[in-house]
């Protein structure tokens, strides 16, 4: 079964443009043309009671007409039929004897007057005289109005005229007495549908023509903006498809507006340089976590291979006692490398616990000052200083710093929390050993950094510790810095202070 797979991007927009052009058009264009055939109705219904009005104004006097139009009535060119009381039509217009010459008359008004309901009506006619499908004629509704008039029986004789004209069929030249007899009779006037047709013709030939070429209009202009906007969606695509392990050094292009695709290329931008450094990082890692772990096994190896190859001239103690040392020194060296892998891999924040930094401190100086020969450690440290943060890992970083401070002391360290400022905690730890130079101060948080005069790999420790202790405080909101001292390395450690409140 074939799965039904969405449209591109650019073809979505097209598509959605060009319907929503359809609905917004399509609706504007039926309220225009109910708007046009409302207004062009009531129009017509206008000027039909408007000529109605005028053809009772007509008098005739002393056998001359006489009316609000001279020589012509306002019922003139209109669709019209005249009706006595009984029933009897005198005239009707040319158009309804040509078109529905059976039709029945249209009805007198009743003797009491034209009422609301008898003054307008509709009139439905039947099939028309003309056969074929051109007879637009057939089976039409019109709208009628009604007017009653006095009209003089010499105007009304003969019955059953058809013209164009109200006088058509009458003498020339009509005689009409000083004092005529008159007759009542019923005007009925259709009001005109044609203009209104042909207006509303006019705005569906518009509509058939103009909304189509409206809706394709927009869905290419659509369909053209969409591309051009998606055009640096495709270049980073592009880029991105070239990128690959060994080319983290590219990066997509980012478009010269400031939009959300300019964002997105930034973003990706950045996602890049934070996978670079990691990758960076990671070679780095596992170059140097190779290198210090060779030592040791090659070592270990060494001593293993040359007992095996001599077993009666070995110190069987002597060997395991090495051995054990080396283990040692590989074992304290993975517990770091995890230790700082679980660092670099947890993003989530520290738990928000109160830590006394002082009494860690202390702790740390007191397990020192009777294992540690020959070496003096100095405490100087308030009551209690509070901390947020994690105490196993501030604990790690003073004895990362201790550790380190020990190792190259001659013979004193000095152990300082300093809590005067309100938001923060200074913690310094000092040595009177031989110092860092300004050159190495930043280079020393490296991992497996050792420095020139510093202790050799067959001394202790594995390099990791003061990238450790970096690594933590800055988890922590704080900052761990080499600073200038009287004598030998000053670190100092600044963390935030917690809240009292």
């Amino acid at each position: 079964m074939r799965r039904w797979r969405p449209l591109a991007t650019r073809a979505r927009s097209a598509i959605t443009a060009a319907v929503a052009c359809a609905l917004v058009f399509t609706a504007g264009g039926f309220a225009a043309r109910h708007f046009v055939q409302v207004r062009m109705t009531e129009q017509a219904r206008f000027l039909t009671t408007v000529a109605l009005s005028g053809f009772s104004q007509t008098r005739f006097n002393g056998g001359h007409f006489e009316g609000p139009y001279r020589g012509s009535t306002s019922v003139d060119g209109h669709t019209f039929e005249i009706v006595l009381d009984s029933g009897e039509v005198v005239i009707r217009s040319a158009n309804l004897a040509t078109y529905y010459p059976t039709r029945a008359p249209l009805p007198p008004a009743p003797p009491d007057g034209l009422g609301p309901s008898t003054r307008f009506a509709t009139q439905t006619f039947g099939p028309g005289a003309v056969p074929g499908p051109d007879n637009n004629l057939a089976n039409r509704t019109f709208q009628v109005q009604a007017e009653v008039v006095d009209l003089p029986v010499e105007v009304v004789r003969p019955l059953g005229r058809a013209g164009h004209f109200f006088f058509s069929g009458l003498p020339d030249p009509l005689v009409v007495p000083d004092h005529p007899t008159y007759v009542r009779a019923t005007v009925w006037l259709f009001v005109d549908p044609y203009s209104t047709e042909r207006a509303v013709g006019g705005v569906d030939g518009a509509l058939a023509v103009g909304l189509p070429l409206s809706v394709l209009f927009v869905a290419l202009v659509a369909w053209l903006v969409a591309g051009r906007a998606l055009r640096p969606v495709a270049a980073i695509r592009a880029e991105m498809a070239t990128i690959s392990e060994h080319a983290l050094q590219r990066r997509v292009p980012v478009p010269v507006a400031r939009d959300e695709i300019a964002d997105l290329a930034a973003t990706t931008n950045a996602t890049l340089d934070r996978l670079q450094r990691a990758m960076h990082q990671q070679q780095q890692f596992v170059a140097d976590a190779s290198h210090e772990l060779r030592s040791p096994l090659a070592n270990l190896r060494t001593w293993l291979d040359v007992a095996r190859a001599h077993p009666e001239h070995t110190d069987w103690l002597a060997v395991t006692e090495r051995a054990g040392q080396d283990i040692d020194r590989m074992q304290a060296l993975i517990t770091d490398l995890l230790l700082l892998a679980q660092h670099d891999a947890q993003q989530r924040p520290l738990p928000d616990r109160l830590v006394d930094i002082a009494a860690l401190a202390e702790e740390q100086v007191a397990e020192r000052r009777y294992v540690v020969d020959g070496l003096t450690i100095h405490a100087d440290t308030p009551a209690e200083v509070l901390v947020p943060g994690h105490a196993e890992h501030l604990e790690r970083v003073l004895r990362n710093l201790l550790d380190n401070a020990v190792r190259h002391a001659e013979s004193s360290v000095w152990v300082t929390v300093t809590s005067d400022a309100p938001d923060r905690v200074i913690l310094e730890v000092r040595d009177d050993g031989p110092g860092i130079s300004p050159a190495d101060r930043d280079r020393v948080f490296d991992r497996f950094t050792r420095l020139d005069d510093a202790r050799t790999r067959d001394t202790g420790g594995t390099g990791l510790g003061l990238a450790i202790a970096s690594v933590i405080v800055h988890r922590h909101g704080g900052t761990l810095t080499v600073a200038d001292g009287p004598g030998g390395a000053r670190f100092v450690v600044t963390l935030p202070r917690a809240n009292k409140e």
